[in-house]
């Protein structure tokens, strides 16, 4: 056993649940490492450093209500002692940049091997810096051009998108209703779209995005009908679908589009509507941004962050992200654990004849499976 004088205490931060545990889980398995606490903000993070006093946050850039970069600079101005290790997607300079500004010690890249997340952690305790494969090379090229602007700590990191209702203010003064849209036009589609918006019905909602998709003219004709259903009923799942579908579609609006399909999906799941009626929002913005999306999926409060989801989110992480992305690895390896577990609790002496690998053969027969 470690002697508990050389035990690093850790902080883990991050908006989503799976990978929070997944992180604890791989660190688990380093008896150097303990887990003192975790958070799924900034401001959660900053109480939790208070309260925890922890030898080293592993805290995302990406996250709600204050964004890593922010909870960065201001842990360490309070607490000295505790150093900073930065997770990101983001292996572009001006990410990297601001991270170093805001005091963070380390800099790692999502898809970090574990071996390299633990021994950055025992450096960066030990009071050394250190940044993921090809990271320097990045930051020496952002000194070099230093004059290239950069986002700004507590500027949110992720695409920028405005409410919708501010987006709908603004988008509906750049293309008013053309002249020849007259009354004879609009009256039978605001006929269709009062029916579609009374109900969410995903099939009908498909039909009237590819007719619209093939008419630009009655797309651009049906806009302000939506707009106006919006300002009235700003969470109507029907609405904020075609709303962001022809965004994305045919209006060329595509953070436009993220908002208020990730606003729709945000609303349903409030709503609690099946799983299968919210992926329409999911569906639809994977294709502008997989990775906006898919963290849609594992939020907290997802009715997929469940076992019985987890072969799906593993199945989407393969396809949209890639089986070398970090949202990947730490699914599966959740899922593995996970089911390991659930495999001891029914047979609580292990059989002579189990084996690691047979249970990874399992767990993939599963997912294969479902």
């Amino acid at each position: 056993m470690s002697d508990i004088s050389n035990t690093i205490n850790v902080l883990l931060v991050d908006d989503q649940a799976l990978l929070r545990q997944a992180l604890a889980n791989l660190l688990a398995q380093s008896p150097d490492l303990t887990i003192v606490g975790t958070a799924s903000d900034g401001h959660e993070a900053i109480k939790q450093v208070a309260f925890c006093r922890p030898d080293v946050v592993i805290l995302d850039i990406e996250m709600p209500n204050l964004d890593g970069l922010s909870a960065t600079q201001l842990i360490t101005q309070r607490f000295p002692t505790t150093k900073v290790i930065m997770l990101s997607s983001h292996d572009n300079e001006a990410y990297l940049m601001n991270a170093i500004k805001a005091g963070a010690k380390a800099y790692l890249l999502k898809d970090t091997l574990s071996d390299e997340l633990t021994n950055t952690i025992r450096n960066v305790h030990k009071g050394y810096g250190q940044f993921g494969p090809g990271i320097l090379e990045k930051m020496v090229a952002g000194i070099a051009t230093s004059d290239t602007p950069s986002p700004e700590i507590g500027e949110e990191a992720s695409p920028s998108v405005a409410p919708v209702e501010e987006d709908i203010s603004a988008a509906s003064q750049e293309q008013p209703l053309p002249l020849s849209a007259s009354s004879s036009q609009t009256t039978p589609l605001r006929a269709t779209l009062t029916a579609a918006l009374s109900r969410f019905e995903p099939e009908e909602l498909l039909t009237l995005i590819d007719q619209w998709r093939d008419q630009p003219e009655t797309a651009t004709i049906v806009r302000p009908l939506i707009e106006e259903a919006l300002v009235e009923t700003p969470n109507n799942l029907a609405a904020l679908y075609l709303y962001g579908a022809l965004a994305r579609q045919v209006w060329n609006r595509p953070q436009i589009a993220l908002k208020s399909l990730q606003t729709g999906i945000q609303a349903g799941i409030r709503q609690e509507m099946p799983c299968e009626a919210l992926l329409l929002f999911y569906q639809e913005a994977v294709h502008s941004e997989p990775t906006v999306a898919f963290r849609w999926l594992t939020q907290i409060d997802s009715p997929w962050n469940t076992q019985k989801h987890l072969p799906f989110l593993i199945r989407e992480a393969a396809t949209q992200l890639g089986t070398a992305s970090s949202h990947y690895k730490s699914l599966l390896l959740l899922y593995r654990m996970r089911s390991l577990k659930a495999m001891l609790r029914r047979q609580p002496t292990i059989h002579p004849s189990f084996s690691p690998s047979a249970a990874r053969e399992q767990t993939s027969t599963i997912i294969r499976a479902t």
